[in-house]
């Protein structure tokens, strides 16, 4: 039963890589055996569940999860009980058409008789989670942050306005600083355990790898989505404007000196899913199998 699973999620994987290759033309080699289990982490902005051929439909989102049997999944653009929704819990509803998942909402602004705002969907169940407040134009903004036993998980969707994301940057950096360093408390109370632990951000940050709040948030994360396949439109991709980003510290370390010793790999591509969102959904998987699935060539 194992191996029919690990040969179906091979497949699927297999799929939608060779889909990605296609779209970009990134040569990329392929191996054909897992081992071991991966962490899969996804960022996808998800325009409400409103697709390229603007129809709403929260299965086609439940299904590009699914295909990856992604570990953690952080969403944008997500809404809550809104009128548009058929009041519904989005982040619920997605978590239960995935199956066994679950999720967390963190919402940035009132809208349409509900909220609207971040999401985080994940196999494990979180420890922890606070909504920050985050500097914002002419839309609010917030960083949902999640902890689990051995990561932190982060969602978030930046500012339209240039000068509102440097600031949002800057912020990040101050409060996954003070989460990691024990210092966050809200009324008096420890939120989050502040240990040592590795610390994901993933999410749409509206802007290019050489923009300004990249920049910033360069000197403290890891750019882990590194990738020659563009992330918005969805129809018809010309700018990378979602990522996965790790926070430098001692676990970071240890991970990073993995993947530089081969002892583990990291495989990351954007998922062909033109339709389903106006922006496709990013993907980052760590293999402990020494035969990563995928891995490019030089």
């Amino acid at each position: 039963m194992r191996n029919k699973v690990l040969f179906s999620r091979l497949v699927l994987l297999l799929l939608f890589i060779c889909s990605a290759i296609y779209s970009n033309g990134q040569k990329l080699k392929v191996h054909s055996n897992i081992k071991d289990a991966n962490t899969i982490l996804m960022t996808y902005n998800i325009h409400h569940g409103k697709g390229m051929d603007n129809k709403i439909d929260y299965e086609r989102i439940a299904r590009e999860i699914s295909f990856v049997d992604a570990d953690f999944v952080a969403l944008q653009e997500v809404d809550s009980c809104t009128v548009r929704s058929g009041e519904i819990n989005v982040a619920e509803h997605i978590a239960k058409l995935v199956g066994k998942r679950e999720f967390l909402f963190g919402p940035t602004f009132n809208y349409n008789g509900g909220k609207f705002g971040n999401a985080i969907i994940s196999k494990k169940k979180p420890l922890a989670h606070f909504n920050f407040t985050l500097p914002s134009g002419e839309e609010p903004r917030a960083l949902l942050v999640a902890e689990f036993d051995n990561c932190y998980i982060a969602s978030c969707h930046l500012p339209l306005d240039s000068v509102s994301r440097a600031e949002a940057s800057y912020e990040i950096e101050k409060i996954v600083n003070q989460i990691v360093g024990d210092e966050f408390r809200a009324d008096g109370k420890k939120i989050f355990s502040g240990k040592d632990k590795l610390f994901f951000l993933l999410g749409d940050l509206n802007d290019l790898p050489n923009s300004r709040p990249l920049f910033n948030l360069s000197r403290n994360f890891e750019w882990l989505s590194k990738s020659l396949m563009y992330t918005f439109p969805a129809d018809k991709p010309n700018r990378i404007l979602d990522y996965i980003l790790l926070y430098k510290n001692k676990s970071a370390d240890k991970l990073i000196n993995k993947l530089k010793r081969k002892k583990l790999e990291l495989l990351t591509w954007v998922q062909a899913e033109s339709v389903a969102s106006d922006h496709r959904p990013v993907i980052c998987v760590f293999s402990k199998d020494q035969e990563v699935l995928i891995t490019k060539v030089d």
